[in-house]
């Protein structure tokens, strides 16, 4: 339980896991001192979660294959990323890891452990300072992006080579596409401000 104090009447009291959509009154002058959540996190929570589990299919099974001249290669996500590094484009390398992998990776599972967290009933305002970078992170995340430039190479390189999707690509579409859904179907903050006490004592 979380100690609040009233603002009405300045009485401390102690502040039990509300219910979506209930109140607690000051026990002394019947004034509302916190309410419980409006929003629900059982949509956005579920979508995030399917796509962190896409994010993982993505990076860790083959996502084309490439065939020239009787030579048969196998690509992930990451062998771009790699590709980059051995071409010594080491700044080019470490972006596009980082926007592609790490921070989509990162903001998703920020976002499904702040989900679960508040769920759980921990207090909205303790979970602020993540709720904060997540909101740091989040334009630094373009999977969209990464899934666009792999488009265009493979329409280029299908003039030279014979290319075959591998299932890798597909999950990264579905982690893509369920990523915008459940991200943009989440209003954090307002989540956030509606499992946090309104006044709280110190």
């Amino acid at each position: 339980m979380d100690a609040i104090r009233c603002e009405v009447c300045g009485a401390t009291q102690s502040l039990p896991s509300l219910e979506p959509r209930r109140r607690a009154l000051c026990f002394r002058c019947k004034s509302e001192v916190a309410r419980g959540p409006t929003l629900s996190l059982d949509a956005p929570l579920a979508l995030c979660l399917a796509a962190l589990i896409f994010w993982a299919l993505a990076n860790s099974i083959p996502f084309i294959t490439l065939e020239y001249g009787g030579i048969i290669q196998t690509n992930r996500v990451f062998t771009g990323v790699t590709a980059l590094w051995m071409d010594h484009q080491y700044f080019l390398s470490v972006l596009v890891g980082m926007t592609s992998i790490a921070i989509p990776g990162l903001q998703l599972s920020l976002a499904c452990g702040l989900m679960l967290a508040l769920r759980r009933g921990v207090s909205g305002g303790r979970l602020r300072p993540l709720s904060r970078l997540l909101a740091f992170i989040a334009p630094g995340s373009m999977p969209g992006v990464y899934l666009v430039g792999a488009f265009v190479a493979a329409v280029k390189l299908s003039q030279l080579a014979t290319l075959t999707p591998g299932p890798g690509l597909y999950c990264f579409g579905a982690f893509a596409l369920l990523w915008v859904i459940g991200l943009g179907s989440l209003d954090l903050e307002g989540v956030i401000e509606d499992f946090r006490p309104r006044r709280s004592g110190r």
